[in-house]
């Protein structure tokens, strides 16, 4: 299996092979739970209320994010469809993976600032191509009404948080942070990279 830009979690063998040279964009794991939601149930089933609210799909899906990143997460398995292990926590063996095997990480709801980072750190120049959405969403349920994926995103923290996933995410955010200081990343330096 050709493990390069696959969506396959990163076993210890992928990890060893590929170790420092990781990239990944980071995503807030409720709103990533709401795009989860809308892509694979609204669209497959037109009204997924009837059959898994929100809220019983990220508890489904708790650790999602987790597992690409840590062995101890999927037990071996490697698909989409595999599900964390009880074994699946956010530690210091997790920030240390993130540090040293991930080259680069950036932030979904921060994509411009993420694209200039990731040429601040690497070199090339910025092209207007990657400032553009080139997957927008279409949130809908049934095939009526639009719904808001931040407000949704907002009303499922009030019901459920996805514990480890949120400290990995948590900890991505204040890497990504630490290297905009470090690569002196402004938006005012944006515009000429």
């Amino acid at each position: 299996v050709d493990d390069f830009g696959s969506h396959n979690v990163v076993t210890e063998a992928v990890y060893e092979k590929w170790k420092g040279h990781f990239f990944q964009l980071f995503r807030d794991p409720a709103r990533r739970a709401v795009s989860f939601y809308q892509d694979k149930y609204v669209k497959l089933l037109g009204n997924p209320s009837e059959a898994m609210s929100l809220e019983a799909n990220a508890r489904l899906h708790a650790g999602h994010c987790l597992r690409f990143v840590e062995p101890r997460c999927h037990g071996g398995h490697t698909g989409l469809a595999v599900r964390p292990t009880g074994a699946c926590y956010f530690d210091e063996q997790v920030k240390a993976r993130l540090d040293e095997g991930w080259a680069y990480v950036g932030i979904t709801d921060e994509f411009d600032v993420s694209i200039c980072l990731f040429h601040a750190k690497f070199g090339g120049k910025c092209s207007p191509n990657e400032q553009q959405n080139i997957r927008p969403s279409d949130y809908k349920f049934g095939h009526t009404s639009r719904r808001d994926p931040v407000r949704d995103a907002d009303e499922l923290r009030a019901k459920y948080v996805d514990v480890q996933d949120t400290k990995l995410y948590n900890y991505a955010v204040e890497r990504f942070e630490r290297e905009l200081r470090t690569y002196d990343v402004t938006p005012e330096r944006c515009e000429y990279l």
